[in-house]
């Protein structure tokens, strides 16, 4: 069973809340100029994802704070769901307004960098979460993890646009809002599950780490 919030005081869960803001903040600062210049839309998704995470993840800091972490975890699920309904709108008008990639450096460092840092806080969230019994961290671990994702696609998009292949951008932002969806999707399942009173069964969230020890 996982450690409880008031066993470790509650210090590490708004720790990791905490860091979790400023790393989506900064990501989404890196992210969006660079999706606007190359005209990534995998890239654009991607930012607007992680600017929507900046958001949310306040929501997840003070939800814990005080003591709502269940609330916070439903707001975030929802804005979860609605990011993947806009990403996949933007990524099917791209169908019929096309527009031809500007890959640059700036993208290519903005991705990869992305990639790099999302792959650390989802480590980060996911094994907080894990020990403290907090499903919000657990939610943020696997939005964490689609970015990891997202920044691989969009880095093979980005390379895809220099071979004069554009469309494949087009089809990694479909990828990215349906990825995005499926786990809102199951997180919702998850979540309304734990509003009807049955107990967060964290074995769908598994983390190396834990596993070993």
């Amino acid at each position: 069973a996982p450690i409880s919030t008031i066993t470790w005081g509650g210090k590490q869960p708004r720790t990791a809340a905490r860091t979790t803001v400023a790393v989506h903040w900064g990501l989404a600062a890196l992210k969006l100029p660079a999706g606007l210049l190359s005209g990534s839309i995998g890239l654009l998704n991607d930012a607007t994802d992680t600017l929507l995470d900046g958001l949310s993840s306040l929501l997840v800091y003070y939800g814990i704070r005080s003591g709502r972490e269940r609330a916070a975890n439903s707001v975030l699920v929802i804005l979860m769901l609605a990011t993947g309904l806009l990403t996949l709108y933007a990524a099917g008008r791209r169908f019929f307004v096309p527009f031809e990639l500007e890959a640059d450096w700036f993208a290519f460092l903005a991705a990869i960098f992305s990639a790099g840092v999302s792959l650390l806080l989802w480590a980060y969230q996911r094994y907080v979460g894990r020990r403290s019994g907090i499903m919000a961290l657990i939610t943020q671990s696997v939005d964490s993890r689609n970015h990891v994702i997202v920044a691989m696609s969009v880095t093979a998009g980005l390379v895809a646009s220099q071979l004069r292949f554009p469309l494949l951008d087009t089809l990694v932002g479909l990828a990215v809002a349906l990825l995005i969806l499926k786990s809102a999707l199951e997180l919702a399942v998850e979540q309304v599950r734990s509003l009807g009173g049955e107990e967060t069964d964290f074995s769908h969230f598994p983390f190396w780490i834990d596993t070993v020890y």
